[in-house]
């Protein structure tokens, strides 16, 4: 790719998608900006660190966001496999449980040490800023863009500009200069989701599956996050994450976090023998509005990975554009930096 130096891009949300399209602007030469509420980049690609009661100075990173990423696009596969040179990714085939002996769950990848390594390794020498949220893009009268977040603090001026946030949160952002763009992203129902992480004494002595999936019940997936390659942790601690159903979750989505909480808890304790008592350490939840894109997400138009008016210098961009996952992020993102160097 290349452009002329003097291109500015202003990207709101600094998830998959958002550095995906940064992260190859900027190879271009063009200068960009991205916003995000969040305290940091990353989004769904989530590593929360938790306090080692024993010890104050040690952290426990427990991934709450995407647990395994999978591959089908040899560049997003070659993408990954850099960062296992660089000690920032690694392959992953966690046993499954349930399965024959030996039996293993699909091939992916994982971020490390936390899925939020992926994130950090993308966001190198781009300029992010972070803790509030983008609420209007502005025109001006010299055909440039201006962004103004929550705060009222002013980001600008761009020549073009990117929103690369969950449909439900773009929408009312373009509403005034894309009616059409934001009528179709309030249609898209983005499916949340519930998530339990603890520490827990060290349980390998009982079971040596490292995820599963449950066909009923509250829980979808459960893994025992120290399996993952290049997780540290004590002697003797395991760290657990369960994410709930999109079913159980909708039916619960109002519920204090307490209740869902010990509802998670309880299911995650019927699904293990009963020799596995498992004693706790710390335990929280966390709430995804936006968790994942719903199944047959993708743009209107066939080959379409994103979407960009080149006439207003307006984009879209993220799974919810190009399908589900990861790698459909990546994607995304990706194709809104060659939508926005390869115009006329």
């Amino acid at each position: 790719m290349s452009t002329r130096p003097s291109l500015r891009v202003g990207i709101v949300g600094a998830g998959m998608a958002g550095l995906a399209c940064a992260q190859a602007l900027a190879q271009s030469g063009a200068r960009v900006q991205l916003i995000d509420k969040g305290r940091g980049p990353g989004g769904r690609l989530a590593t929360r660190r938790v306090p080692w009661a024993a010890d104050p100075q040690v952290t426990l990173g427990i991934d709450h966001g995407a647990q395994i990423i999978y591959t089908q696009d040899a560049g997003f596969a070659a993408w990954l496999a850099s960062g296992e040179q660089a000690g920032w990714s690694a392959p992953w085939t966690p046993r499954r449980a349930g399965a024959p002996a030996g039996g293993l769950h699909a091939a992916g990848w994982v971020g490390v040490p936390g899925m939020s390594a992926l994130a950090q390794a993308m966001r190198r020498d781009l300029s992010v800023a972070s803790g509030e949220p983008v609420v209007a893009i502005e025109p001006s009268a010299d055909a440039t863009w201006t962004l103004r977040d929550a705060e009222g603090s002013l980001y600008g001026p761009f020549d073009r500009v990117v929103v690369a946030v969950p449909p439900a949160q773009a929408a009312p952002l373009l509403a005034a200069h894309q009616p059409g763009w934001a009528q179709a992203l309030a249609a898209v129902q983005m499916q949340p989701n519930w998530t339990l992480l603890g520490v827990a004494d060290d349980d390998s002595h009982v079971t040596d599956w490292e995820v599963m999936e449950p066909t009923h019940g509250p829980i979808a997936w459960v893994a025992r996050n120290h399996c993952k390659p290049g997780r540290v942790v004590p002697p003797g601690v395991a760290t657990w994450v369960v994410q709930a159903s999109t079913a159980w979750t909708e039916a619960h989505l109002g519920d204090s976090k307490e209740a869902v909480q010990s509802a998670l808890v309880d299911a995650l304790q019927a699904l293990l023998p009963a020799t596995l008592a498992l004693r706790w350490h710390h335990l929280a939840v966390h709430r995804w509005l936006y968790a994942q894109a719903p199944a047959g997400t993708g743009s209107a138009v066939p080959d379409e990975a994103c979407w960009f008016d080149a006439a207003c210098g307006l984009g879209v961009c993220g799974d919810h554009v190009a399908g589900q996952g990861v790698e459909a992020a990546w994607l995304s993102g990706r194709a809104m930096a060659r939508a926005i160097v390869l115009q006329p």
